[in-house]
């Protein structure tokens, strides 16, 4: 008998010391299955691939989406997003981030729990962002900075490709055409010796933007030139594997500008000849450089 009272107390002192249950707040949903950027006049090409993008609401950070995603948020109501686009660095998938010389969308939107709510963020670059560079082969293009030529040491094909990537045949682009007997299958080709970019140091954020399609990688490279020192050797950034549709490349440059410190820079665009491919080819179109805010 004393044993079963007991057993009964404990049970008793065990539900008694539980927490009350509470429920889950059902979320609402926000969708971005598109978005629209803005560019200025001496901007370059409206063209963007962000593959994702940050949600923040009401502060709270609630990580990164793929494109199409449909995205929990806690709340309903007027909410106070932040939507900031978000990019494959050096094309590689793994290497994520937020564009930081693009600017973030603010945007109240109002949300209700168990719903979803299609939204398509609008995405300018920041007013304090320079372009030292920007080259395309379009009519319309106001270009600055220098010209691509083909380097002193190959004698590889490269010519303006018609028609580049908006399909118009009156827009070119850039054709890179290595082959198996010119200068041991390399086509390289360098921004004009006479015309150095001039890019800051001290961790500025700095990014090489081009459209590009072909059957062979691209390899893209930057040189230094300091009025103290000289040409510094030629440095790797990295680059793009082949595509057979024109895709979008965002390649970052602040750490090799930051370790050479010369000040100002030449970039190598460079192919290598395959022999396993044939008719090797690569497209370039609608270049420039970046330079976040300082």
């Amino acid at each position: 008998m004393v044993k079963r009272i007991f057993i009964c107390l404990s049970v008793i002192t065990i539900f008694s010391s539980c927490q009350p249950w509470t429920s889950v707040p059902v979320p609402a949903y926000i969708q971005i299955g598109n978005y629209t950027t803005k560019v200025g006049s001496l901007q370059g090409t409206v063209n963007q691939n962000f593959t994702d993008m940050q949600v923040i609401a009401n502060g709270q950070n609630y990580g990164i989406y793929p494109l199409g995603s449909k995205i929990p948020v806690v709340g309903s109501g007027s909410l106070d997003f932040t939507i900031k686009a978000v990019v494959e660095i050096n094309g590689v998938s793994a290497l994520r981030s937020t564009y930081e010389v693009m600017k973030g969308n603010d945007t109240i939107i109002n949300v209700k729990q168990g719903q979803v709510t299609n939204i398509i963020p609008v995405f300018k670059y920041f007013s304090a962002a320079t372009f030292p560079w920007i080259l395309s082969f379009d009519a319309l293009y106001n270009n600055t900075g220098p010209k691509l030529d083909p380097n002193p040491s190959t004698d590889t094909t490269s010519h303006i490709h018609y028609p580049g990537m908006s399909g118009k045949m009156t827009d070119g682009c850039l054709l890179l055409r290595p082959n198996s007997t010119d200068n041991n299958g390399v086509c390289m080709l360098q921004t004009d010796p006479a015309k150095p970019i001039g890019l800051p140091s001290g961790g500025v954020g700095i990014y090489l933007e081009f459209n590009y399609m072909g059957n062979i990688p691209i390899s893209i490279a930057i040189q230094g030139n300091s009025s103290a020192s000289g040409l510094t050797a030629i440095t790797s950034c990295g680059g793009v594997y082949p595509t057979a549709t024109w895709n979008k490349a965002y390649v970052q440059l602040t750490e090799q500008v930051s370790t050479l410190q010369s000040g100002l820079y030449y970039v190598y665009f460079t192919c290598l000849y395959d022999d396993l491919v044939e008719n090797n080819a690569a497209y370039i179109d609608n270049i420039k450089i970046v330079v976040a805010h300082q």
